[in-house]
């Protein structure tokens, strides 16, 4: 889209001291065909005057070497010259004078959308106190007095990239367009702590200003993208602690400018406990279940399970063992593993150093509980088989797994964070029958350190 030409005007051609009118104007050697009119103005020169060679200079810098020519005439009051050129070389010259009567319009290379932009104009030799009227394209949209000098200023509001005309007495200005620049809109509504619902909201105005490319990103990866016109909703869903990063550009259709608009949302990782609930507690179980630690079921509430599953994964990484979710909890969950077992095959795995069982199977632990083991020390060290079984309660223990005279994996009110049984293995009792189902008769129980 260019600038527009300062001087795109409409002329009235008048040969050098002939009436006003139009039709055809003859000199003593020169015809002018039609002497005046509206530019882009066609004019036909001819001379009926005999000569050896011709040249017509019509004043703009065109030329022509013939006894006939034509010549179209941009804006201007020019002076056009016919010298002729006899045999013996002498030479004689006539000359018409050219007058421009139209209107000049000029616009700005841009303008934003909705706004308003300044567009001025000339009238040339045309009628002071006139008016000109402002048209989009072919609606009006405004109008301008004509001052006595015959210019002319017009403050439309540009909602579309044109092209604008004017039109006066007859008269109709060049095209003009420019560049419209429209707006785009950023926004997140809804939760951005860790495991929240967040959207992303883009807006451009005009929809026919472009295509929309919404983009969501994490460090240097792209973890949502999302494309349209007009509107486009894209869902942050906040798995990871840190700053995303948001962008929406505008790919722009022809006329309209490119456009863009950035922010930068922080998730933050909330501090969680028994009793919490909501979606933060939702991706905290969900991140627990991907590692294999044992939980009734993901129902974002922070009950019981919850705080086992917590400390069982504390105990395996060398934390605090508080049940306690903190920053520094969520940053090792983010970046933590599949704890490892130290057996192979299938067993039953209890570590007494960090106080957890894994559930081995084909030497990968398919899933972990906290345990607590004998408070002495007297949990015995070794291989062992299950050789008895109590589907329910066996006097105060709950469905247990006996592995060698009176000791056994079983289920229990009170399963702390430290070694406190009797030399059982205590796992919480809400996970016994499941565990129970886990070790069939002859299943081998690991021990060690």
């Amino acid at each position: 889209m260019s600038r527009l030409l300062p001087l795109a005007a409409l002329l009235v051609v008048a040969l050098a001291g002939a009436a006003t009118g139009g039709g055809t104007t003859t000199g003593v050697c020169v015809t002018a065909t039609p002497p005046r009119g509206a530019a882009p103005l066609a004019v036909a020169f001819s001379t009926a005057c005999p000569a050896q060679s011709w040249h017509w200079d019509f004043g703009d810098g065109a030329t022509a070497d013939t006894q006939s020519a034509s010549h179209t005439f941009a804006g201007g009051t020019w002076t056009v010259t016919l010298t002729m050129t006899q045999a013996d070389g002498s030479q004689s010259e006539e000359t018409a004078e050219i007058v421009a009567a139209g209107i000049v319009l000029v616009a700005p290379r841009a303008a934003a959308y909705k706004q308003r932009a300044t567009l001025r104009g000339r009238v040339v030799s045309g009628s002071a106190g006139s008016t000109v009227t402002l048209f989009s394209g072919t609606r009006a949209i405004g109008g301008a007095e004509v001052s006595p000098s015959g210019t002319f200023t017009l403050r439309p509001r540009i909602i579309s990239p044109g092209p604008y005309s004017v039109t006066s007495d007859g008269l109709t200005s060049n095209r003009v367009s420019l560049v419209v620049r429209p707006s785009v809109s950023l926004r997140v509504t809804g939760g951005t702590a860790l495991g929240g619902h967040a959207t992303v909201v883009a807006r451009a105005e005009p929809a026919r200003a472009g295509r929309l490319v919404v983009t969501i990103r994490s460090g240097t990866r792209t973890v949502a993208q999302a494309r349209g016109r007009g509107l486009v909703r894209l869902a942050l869903a906040a798995r990871a602690p840190g700053s995303y990063r948001i962008g929406a550009r505008l790919v722009p259709a022809y006329g309209w400018a490119a456009a863009a608009k950035g922010l930068v949302v922080p998730v933050t990782v909330p501090e969680l406990q028994r009793g919490s609930a909501g979606p933060a507690v939702h991706a905290l179980e969900e991140r627990l279940t991907a590692l294999h630690y044992a939980l009734e079921r993901v129902d974002s509430t922070f009950g019981q399970d919850t705080y086992d599953a917590v400390v069982a994964f504390q105990k395996v990484n060398g934390l605090a063992r508080t049940g306690l979710v903190t920053a520094n909890d969520w940053r090792v969950l983010l970046r933590s593993g599949i704890p490892k077992a130290q057996v192979a095959g299938d067993a039953i795995e209890v570590d007494k150093t960090r106080q957890v069982l894994f559930v081995v199977r084909h030497g990968e632990a398919q899933l972990v509980i906290p345990v607590s083991t004998g408070a002495t020390g007297n949990t015995p060290i070794g291989e062992f088989h299950v050789y008895r079984k109590v589907g329910g309660w066996d006097w105060v223990l709950y469905y247990p797994s006996y592995f060698l005279r009176g000791f056994a994996v079983h289920g229990y009110v009170d399963v702390p964070a430290y070694p406190a049984s009797h030399g059982c293995v205590r796992i919480p009792i809400w996970v016994s029958q499941r565990i129970s189902g886990l070790i069939p008769y002859g299943s081998r129980i690991v021990i060690h350190y």
